[in-house]
């Protein structure tokens, strides 16, 4: 049985290009958005801001889509291994209770402070605050529609999907962190009245909390990282 499955793998990989074709779709719903859509929807749209906000919507779909792309192709070229290498993983990857209580712990803190610093700063940020918490609180809920579908299929791609999301967190906080530093510098040239003052303060609060954010998403993925470590035995002196 064994012989045979290791056989259709040796068939089937030299076959087809999946194993380009999967990184190259990722990699281009990455930088599509980036290089060519302000200039399409610029071409169509004249609202500046209406643009933006497609450019954000659009840009945050590709990529999902090519993270949908990839982790099918995963799961088609990994699956007929899976029967062998399943028990190894549901071992190597049972978390433990201080690595479940730290999961738990930043999900929540993932989902909480976003919302409540987006209530507080909106009266005086308005879209800006959107514009900046809003796809990481999209992403959230993506990566666990994905997550759960990929358990309900037993897919061999399902530890990637935590992997690919907490680094691309990593960049919506980036992009995020650049957006409100240049509206920053925009506040403090204009006239310091008490409107302009309190836009700059939430502004502050703003990049404070996408720090705060950032330091959450590599604590989660170093944290996740962790379970595939597996523990070793120890040998007696």
């Amino acid at each position: 049985m064994v012989d045979e499955v290791i056989k259709s793998n040796v068939q089937r990989n030299p076959n087809s290009l999946l194993w380009f074709i999967g990184p190259a779709a990722l990699v281009a719903s990455f930088i599509f958005p980036s290089l060519y859509l302000r200039k399409i929807l610029s071409a169509v749209f004249e609202d500046s801001l209406l643009t933006d906000f497609l450019i954000l919507f659009f840009t945050e779909a590709l990529f999902y889509c090519g993270v949908a792309v990839f982790l099918l192709l995963i799961d088609h070229l990994r699956r007929p291994v899976e029967p062998l290498s399943a028990v190894n993983d549901d071992r190597t990857l049972v978390p433990q209770l201080g690595q479940r209580i730290s999961s738990v712990a930043a999900l929540v803190l993932s989902l909480i402070v976003p919302m409540v610093t987006m209530g507080l700063v909106w009266p005086w940020t308005g879209p800006a605050a959107s514009a900046t918490l809003a796809p990481y609180l999209v992403g959230i809920v993506v990566q666990f529609a994905f997550e759960q579908y990929a358990r309900y299929r037993k897919s061999p791609s399902w530890p990637v999907i935590p992997i690919i999301f907490q680094v691309y967190r990593l960049h919506q906080l980036n992009r995020a962190a650049q957006l409100v530093t240049a509206l920053s510098f925009t506040v403090r040239g204009a006239e310091m009245t008490s409107h302009n003052l309190e836009i700059s303060s939430s502004l502050g609060t703003l990049l404070n909390v996408l720090q705060f954010l950032g330091v959450i998403c590599i604590w989660s993925l170093s944290s996740f990282l962790m379970k595939f470590f597996p523990p070793t035995a120890r040998t007696g002196e």
